[in-house]
Formats: C-alpha cells, sequence, structure tokens
C-alpha cells in the first residue's frame, strides 16, 4: 500500500490500483447507505438513522487511524459514499419508494360506478370501474398554467348512468397530454378496453403535515384544479364537493411499478455520480496527500524512453528524472 518512507515515484498501474480502492471504497459504501435506506427505512427509520452514524464513526476512525500518504483520504470517501448514498436513498424513497408502498398497501376497489361518491375512496389507491365507464374526451380542457410552465389536462369520468347535469366525482388528469378543448390522449384514455384508474395519493395523508410540503407538488396541484374550474365554466359541469384525481390505465399495476423502476434508477443515477467524482478526485489523492506533480514512473526498466505531458510538467520512463518544460500538450 505504499507504507514506509515518503516515495518520490510511484508506477502507473500502482496509481490506478489505488485510485480503484478509493473508488470501489465510496461505491460500495454508497450502494450500502442507498439499499439500507430503500429497504429499511419505511418501517424502521430510526435503525436507519443509526446505521449511517455509525458508517460515519468507522469511517472516522479509518482516517485518525491511516494517516500515512494517500491511505488517509480513505475514511473522507467512506463517509462521503455514506452520506451521499443517504442523501439518494432518501430521494428515491420520498419520490418513488413511498408512492409505490402506499399503492401495495392501499385498498383496491372493483366494479366502480363514476356516479359514486369520491368520499368512498379516500383510502384507495386503485379502482376498476364498471363497464360503461368512460373518460369523457369530447369534454376535455387544457389549461396553460404560468407557474408550471406547463399544459394541465383534465377530462371528466362518466358512466351510462349519468346525464349532464349530474356532478363529476372523478377526473381524468394529465400534463402536456391534451389540446385546448376536446382532445384529450394522457395514459389510456384513447384505449378502448381501459377502464381502471390509479388514483393521485394525498401526501398529507401518507407522511404527514411536517413532510408534506416538501413532497406534495402544489404547483401542478393547483394548476390542475384551476383546469377543473375552466371545465367547469366551458361546459357547463358540476363538480362533485369532493373529487377525486386519477391516471386512466388499462393496467394500472404497471405503472405502481414504474415507481419501483424511478427507485432504481435514482440509486443509480447516484452511483454514476459517485463513481465520476471519485475517479476525478482519486487522480490526485492516490498519489498520496495530493502530490499529483511527483515524479510517476511509469516502467521500472529504466531503458524505454518516453512522456506524459500535465500542465507544465514532462514525465519520463526513466526513474526520478523530471524535466521543466514549457506550456505545451501533445
Amino acid at each position: 500500500l505504499g507504507i514506509g518512507k515518503q516515495e518520490t515515484t510511484i508506477t502507473v498501474e500502482m496509481l490506478w490500483k489505488r485510485i480503484l480502492l478509493l473508488s470501489l471504497g465510496s461505491c460500495t459504501l454508497y450502494l450500502f447507505m442507498a439499499t439500507v435506506v430503500a429497504l429499511f427505512f419505511d418501517n424502521w427509520p430510526f435503525w436507519v438513522w443509526l446505521t449511517l452514524l455509525i458508517t460515519l464513526a468507522k469511517s472516522g476512525l479509518v482516517w485518525k487511524f491511516l494517516k500515512r500518504r494517500w491511505l488517509t483520504y480513505l475514511g473522507p470517501y467512506l463517509a462521503a459514499g455514506s452520506l451521499v448514498g443517504f442523501m439518494f436513498g432518501l430521494a428515491a424513497y420520498y419520490t418513488s419508494l413511498l408512492p409505490y408502498l402506499r399503492y401495495m398497501d392501499a385498498e383496491k376497489h372493483t366494479n366502480v360506478a363514476a356516479s359514486e361518491h369520491a368520499l368512498r375512496f379516500a383510502d384507495t389507491g386503485m379502482v376498476t370501474f364498471s363497464p360503461g365507464t368512460t373518460v369523457d374526451v369530447t369534454r376535455s380542457v387544457g389549461y396553460m398554467s404560468a407557474r408550471a410552465g406547463a399544459k394541465m389536462c383534465v377530462a371528466p369520468v362518466v358512466d351510462v348512468s349519468m346525464g349532464a347535469e349530474d356532478p363529476i366525482n372523478f377526473y381524468a388528469v394529465g400534463v402536456n397530454c391534451c389540446g385546448w378543448r376536446g382532445s384529450f390522449e394522457c395514459d389510456d384514455a384513447g384505449v378502448p378496453q381501459a377502464r381502471s384508474a390509479l388514483l393521485e395519493l394525498d401526501m398529507n395523508a401518507v407522511v404527514g403535515n411536517w413532510t408534506a410540503w416538501m413532497l406534495q407538488d402544489t404547483t401542478t396541484s393547483e394548476g390542475l384544479k384551476a383546469a377543473m374550474k375552466l371545465q367547469e365554466s366551458v361546459f357547463r359541469t358540476k363538480a362533485a364537493p369532493n373529487v377525486r384525481f386519477l391516471h386512466w390505465s388499462r393496467d394500472p399495476l404497471a405503472m405502481i411499478r414504474g415507481y419501483l423502476t424511478q427507485a432504481v434508477q435514482v440509486i443509480a443515477d447516484g452511483l454514476g455520480v459517485v463513481a465520476l467524482v471519485s475517479v476525478v478526485i482519486g487522480m490526485k489523492a492516490a498519489t498520496g496527500r495530493v502530490r499529483f506533480w511527483k515524479v510517476v514512473e511509469f516502467s521500472e526498466d529504466g531503458k524505454s524512453q518516453g512522456s506524459f505531458e500535465w500542465g507544465s510538467y514532462r514525465f519520463n520512463k526513466r526513474a526520478g528524472r523530471q524535466k521543466k518544460m514549457p506550456h505545451s500538450f501533445l
């Protein structure tokens, strides 16, 4: 590991081995913490926080006792990997895993009539409507939200028993998937076989008020409510006192599984960031105390000649030789 007297040269092979060790350390701790958060934070948040503190404490011990040359950076690498893994794990949990878990735990109802009161389905995540229920795309509207910078789309869900004067309890919604009037292509609204839906979650009921403000997309929800008001005004429809927004789907379970895929993607993106940053910083740290400008010995045979340009220095294959050169990049 290069522990001993102060080294003046290292081989390229040794340099990359050190970079690999530092990077693997940070990536391993990243994956460990992100996985712990993803799997256990929902039921055991205290133990997840305790795991993070223990991991940081162990990283501190590595930093304290490995004080020689480049190894002093191993502790900070492990700590950084743990912290970033914890943060990306929380991001994956709150944005994707939490909705996935709540949808899987929520009640599921079948043969639901669109004329039924939405309050009956306050704890419901997925519904299958009765035959003859459709999204009335002829009465859909698009509303441009200045705050969101997107077109908010709503269309009433109706069944064969409902007349033009009956209040609307359910609205199919989407973003940037409709025309201004009478055109609605959000999710599976155009699929004749589709008559199921995924009801939008109330984050206040899912996580509580102290966390919901961070997770609730108020801009989108306010835009959808404004679009619903516009729909009432344009088509003279009447919204029920309590309505539910939903995503029309032929296979709502596939939509639920999509949240799980998103969580994996968030963690994978974070791993890529950690790996890239670890390699870039490791190119300096691996030489010991960020002394990358020391002579780098490419070969130990001392015979063949060659050069490596970095900044204003040329590094030769011969150990111990270093020349000051003009700025050039060959």
